[in-house]
């Protein structure tokens, strides 16, 4: 438990961020390269750090949001631990070159579009990954290349 109070909660912004970046790391990096495994569970903290985004507005008072935020950080750290601590290579997204023009709107018509509708592009867990993907990368500009590149990660696997 004494990690759930290690969370620095002075600012709200940068650890969503981090938790963003955390659930990416979890969604995309957590098996051997050329070897892509989907994990269920950890598939799940893109959408708790997401709905952090949608939430906190709605709770307000700060000792709700901080109970929020750790819940959410308790849920990742047992995904995490029960699915045995996958080695998180941040490299496997990082090191992904894609085109400067590749959009949010081409990657999700890709993944939408008829001619790739079997497999995995059937499961809604992947389409909430990709949305979750593109939520997350609007609203932290400043890494919205690295959600794109998580993005067709998880469409190129």
């Amino acid at each position: 438990m004494e990690y759930l109070f290690m969370l620095d909660l002075s600012s709200q912004e940068m650890l969503l961020s981090d938790l963003a970046e955390v659930a990416v790391l979890f969604e995309c990096c957590g098996h051997k390269p050329d070897e892509p495994a989907h994990d269920f569970y950890l598939n799940h903290a893109l959408t708790f750090v997401y709905s952090l985004h949608i939430l906190l507005p709605v709770f307000g008072a700060e000792e709700n949001a901080s109970i929020l935020i750790r819940s959410v950080w308790l849920l990742m750290i047992l995904s995490y631990v029960t699915q045995q601590r996958p080695l998180l290579q941040g490299y496997i997204v990082e090191d992904l070159t894609i085109p400067t023009s590749t959009t949010w709107q081409h990657i999700c018509s890709e993944v939408t579009s008829g001619e790739a509708l079997h497999g995995k592009f059937l499961d809604p867990h992947f389409l909430r990954a990709v949305r979750n993907l593109k939520e997350l990368g609007k609203r932290n500009t400043h890494q919205e290349n690295f959600y794109r590149k998580a993005a067709v990660k998880l469409k190129m696997e």
